[in-house]
């Protein structure tokens, strides 16, 4: 689909030589992930799916846990317990984190369980799992994993700042990289902004040398390792081990997120000049041709390059409402900036700066992520099921439009909060399209339909009716299928069949 030999974007790169191909960061993320927990034990994985497995199917021997969760923790309420599944990104750091703050009260739950004659099997086995081994490596992917969601949530956002999420996976790749390598490699990549294909191949570089690692008691494993290791009371001898395939899963992990990011780094990085920071910048402002300009197309750079510069001579006082003494320029929202910046007229009344501040956004409306994709599939298959499976294509559009619309609702001051159905407002042209007419096709509306009749929407009494549907009315017969007698008349007994 996307690789570059006879693929489905090399053939469309034929006809479209300007297409750029950004693949899904969050995909990205959560591949690498699941690829480097072959570096670990597979009682981790066990561990986490047998847990949930003996609560899935019981809801008694939930019930039997949270009282005993109760007893334990004087009558907190003890957290879900999250499945692995392969269709949800980096679900291991929920499941990790939920197993591990109860993990004393879980050990006990099933020592309990396995002693009973009667016991469950997989209980037997679990109280073999919960060993201070794998708690080492719960508390391991915990701490090491956190960040990375973190940024995988956040491009996963419909309406996030590409700059700024980009910079946030700068930061966690350098991190993760800085747990392994030496301190001298990573002054190589010091470097502040955004993530650049040439910081990539020095990491990447570093990682093929095994004289830049980190000797294995040197390595970065998070201070909840080193506490578990300390409460646990474990022997050098016994961590050694441990340290070195949690080591392992961070190599893994840092190697592929360098060479499996995307190939155009470049031109992502070159977003940064259109921050308001940069483009307002009084010094060491970017100049005109390290805009990323290969992301436009049919583009005049004449005429870009003289807006670019007049756009520089702008205070930020004349371009947007901007309180210079509580506010700065690194917290003004890109997308807000570029909208004023469109506001701005010249002396003929026309937009001073239209073409730049259409090549600006139409660069900073890269994709970032198919979450909006994922989410909309994930939408269709609540509707779709198996008992709804023979919905129509127009119904279930129609189905998905509106679930969407209700979930996603943008504010004036730009919020995106999700709305109720109970508290949703009709609008005056909602109420003058909801007739029955609504249900026909095309080809058998009738002319009679009156498409410009007035609702009065505080008047549930007012109502218009073209003639014919007038006529649709009187011709309804109320077919009585079944009544008995009058002495033992049943009111559920009366069918109306509506002809």
């Amino acid at each position: 689909m996307c690789g570059h030999i006879n693929s489905f974007y090399t053939h469309i790169k034929q006809d479209l030589p300007h297409l750029l191909l950004f693949k899904c960061v969050c995909h990205t993320i959560d591949k690498c992930a699941q690829h480097a927990f072959s570096s670990l034990p597979q009682e981790v994985g066990d561990l986490i799916n047998d847990t949930n497995m003996l609560f899935a199917h019981s809801a008694l021997r939930w019930d039997e846990y949270n009282t005993y969760f109760k007893a334990m923790r004087d009558g907190m309420e003890p957290k879900k317990l999250i499945p692995l599944s392969k269709t949800r990104w980096l679900v291991w750091v929920p499941a990790a984190e939920n197993i591990y703050d109860q993990w004393y009260e879980l050990k006990g739950f099933f020592t309990m369980k396995a002693s009973n004659p009667k016991g469950n099997e997989r209980a037997v086995a679990l109280t073999k799992l919960y060993n201070s081994s794998t708690l080492l490596y719960i508390s391991f992917l915990k701490n090491v994993l956190m960040p990375v969601q973190k940024v995988s949530k956040a491009f996963e956002q419909t309406n996030a700042d590409i700059t700024k999420v980009y910079m946030e996976l700068r930061t966690v790749a350098m991190t993760l990289a800085a747990r392994i390598l030496k301190p001298q490699c990573m002054a190589q990549a010091a470097r502040p902004g955004m993530l650049r294909s040439e910081e990539a191949k020095v990491i990447e570089n570093a990682l093929n040398n095994s004289a830049n690692l980190l000797p294995v008691d040197r390595i970065i494993l998070g201070d909840a390792f080193t506490r578990t290791a300390h409460v646990e009371k474990l022997t050098p001898e016994e961590l050694e081990p441990i340290r070195h395939k949690c080591g392992a899963y961070i190599f893994t992990l840092t190697k592929l997120l360098m060479s499996k990011l995307p190939d155009n780094l470049d031109a992502v990085s070159k977003l940064r000049f259109l921050t308001p920071r940069m483009v307002l910048a009084p010094t060491a402002r970017p100049t005109f041709q390290q805009l990323p300009l290969e992301l436009g197309v049919n583009i005049n750079r004449d005429e870009l390059e003289s807006q670019w510069a007049q756009l520089g001579t702008l205070p930020i006082t004349e371009i947007m409402d901007l309180d210079t003494e509580t506010n700065k320029l690194e917290d003004v929202d890109i997308v807000h900036f570029w909208a004023s910046v469109l506001k701005l007229k010249n002396a003929c009344g026309e937009a001073a700066f239209e073409k730049l501040v259409t090549f600006a956004l139409s660069a900073l409306s890269l994709p970032i992520s198919n979450a909006v994709v994922e989410r909309a599939f994930s939408v269709m298959s609540c509707i779709k099921c198996r008992r709804r499976n023979r919905l129509q294509l127009i119904m279930l559009e129609a189905l998905m439009r509106l679930r969407i619309h209700l979930k996603v609702k943008e504010t004036a001051c730009g919020a995106v909060i999700g709305q109720c159905c109970k508290t949703f407002q009709l609008s005056r042209e909602m109420l003058r399209n909801f007739t029955s007419d609504m249900y026909r096709t095309e080809s058998r509306r009738r002319p009679g339909y009156q498409e410009d009749a007035d609702l009065d929407p505080d008047d549930p009494e007012e109502m218009v009716l073209c003639e014919e549907e007038r006529e649709d009315l009187e011709e309804i017969d109320y077919e009585i299928v079944s009544m008995l007698d009058a002495t033992n008349f049943d009111e559920n007994l009366l069918v109306i069949n509506l002809q």
